[in-house]
């Protein structure tokens, strides 16, 4: 009542965790400041599904108390109702709501709500479209910008809960058999090396993703090659009629069109076929419907600001929000460096720039390099999280950069650890 709040029980305290008459520019305050504005506006029940200060998702509801005249706001959590009931509208095909309870529900959906903070008709699908790839064994073809490409693969290869990740990065046509024997292997007889290493569908075996960049560089046999081994699951090594087995998964990108190329002779009709059975297209931002798009926005400012203190002075008003429209950023990268842009120049007009602490994973994509960092120096004392560390970048000097400590740190746990 008169733009001030009162608790009514204990339980509520407990759900919302904050002094909301004080701490003005945290979201939760806003949202619940907005439900109540417009409770009061229009004498109508509102409802609206946001996140405590833990990060619990949790449900306001207003009513209006016309005899008191204040608003009576209900806080709990959501069941699958609720969470249905928000988004349900924006769903194209009706029958796909259990992928959207877990993608508002799950990890794995919380990681891609994560990298595409963002709702909408056009956005939710394609994270529909992701969870459900995600939870699939099958090859892939993703279509996006570039710049996205990376933070997508490594998400798709964390939730498949495999470990080694080989980025094969293809920059023009392949005119030798190189790319077939990395792949693929070679029969001996045809080797001039004494000592051939496995290949990567081998190495890959049981926990892999190889991921092929700009697949449409592959010469025409290693594409014939390719598509046997996604149709049948196993491969011929180079050369060779010898047939093995392997479980790697494999994720292709392109930004060409392979249709033209296959009817052009210039790519495998084969291994188009089998691509186009899980191929995905990422929404293009420059055509993206304008809520969508700053809501996006919104969502990524959000995720770039680790305290609440300064909130309501970095949030994106109208003027912002028309800068982003108007820049016409072409992938989620490049939108997530225009909100910084933004977010560091509002600091700066209000004089707040030292003070103002930004998530320090807030532009690194990686799954497990995101918890790391977010620990900082507290990583150190997590053997596992060090030995992950390890494992991606092979060099103490990198390591300390990461967590910002000093190398010595780093080297005295890697031998504590058995790293070196």
């Amino acid at each position: 009542k008169n733009r001030h709040f009162v608790f009514a029980n204990q339980a509520s305290k407990e759900i919302i965790k904050i002094n909301i008459n004080t701490n003005l520019g945290s979201s939760l305050t806003k949202a619940l400041r907005t439900i109540a504005q417009q409770v009061e506006e229009y004498k109508a029940p509102q409802t609206c599904i946001t996140k405590n200060s833990d990060g619990e998702r949790i449900v306001i509801s207003g009513v209006p108390n016309l005899e008191k005249n204040h608003v009576i706001i209900t806080v709990y959590y959501p069941d699958f109702t609720d969470i249905l009931t928000t988004q349900v509208n924006h769903l194209k095909d009706p029958s796909t709501w259990d992928y959207l309870l877990y993608l508002e529900t799950t990890k794995p959906g919380q990681l891609i709500n994560q990298l595409i903070p963002g709702s909408g008709e056009q956005l939710l699908q394609f994270k529909i479209n992701l969870l459900q790839i995600a939870l699939s064994k099958k090859a892939l073809l993703l279509e996006m910008a570039p710049d996205d490409l990376l933070p997508t693969v490594e998400l798709l290869h964390h939730i498949s809960m495999r470990t080694n990740l080989h980025i094969l990065t293809l920059q023009g046509q392949s005119k030798n058999a190189d790319i077939a024997i990395k792949i693929f292997g070679i029969n001996p007889l045809f080797s001039n090396a004494p000592d051939i290493s496995k290949s990567l569908l081998e190495k890959l075996d049981g926990n892999g993703t190889l991921f092929i960049q700009n697949v449409e560089f592959m010469d025409l046999e290693s594409q014939e090659y390719l598509a046997e081994f996604i149709k049948y699951g196993y491969y011929r090594i180079f050369k060779s009629n010898q047939r093995m087995t392997s479980s790697a998964r494999i994720i292709c990108s392109t930004n060409q069109n392979l249709q033209t190329m296959a009817q052009d002779g210039l790519f495998s009709q084969t291994l188009l076929s089998e691509l186009k059975k899980t191929s995905v297209s990422m929404p293009s931002l420059l055509t993206l419907p304008e809520t969508e798009l700053t809501d996006l926005a919104q969502g990524l400012a959000e995720q770039a600001i680790k305290t609440d203190d300064f909130r309501t002075l970095l949030d994106l008003n109208h003027k912002d929000r028309n800068k982003i429209i108007q820049s016409k950023p072409a992938s989620i990268h490049e939108l997530k460096v225009r909100v910084k842009q933004l977010l560091l120049q509002k600091s700066k007009e209000n004089h707040i720039e030292q003070e103002i602490q930004f998530d320090p994973a807030y532009e690194i994509s990686d799954p497990e390099l995101v918890q790391a960092a977010r620990l900082g120096k507290h990583a150190l004392r997590d053997q596992r999280m060090m030995i992950m560390l390890w494992e991606k970048f092979q060099n103490q000097n990198k390591i300390a950069a990461f967590l910002g400590v000093n190398r010595s740190s780093v080297n005295r746990r890697c031998k504590e650890y058995n790293l070196l």
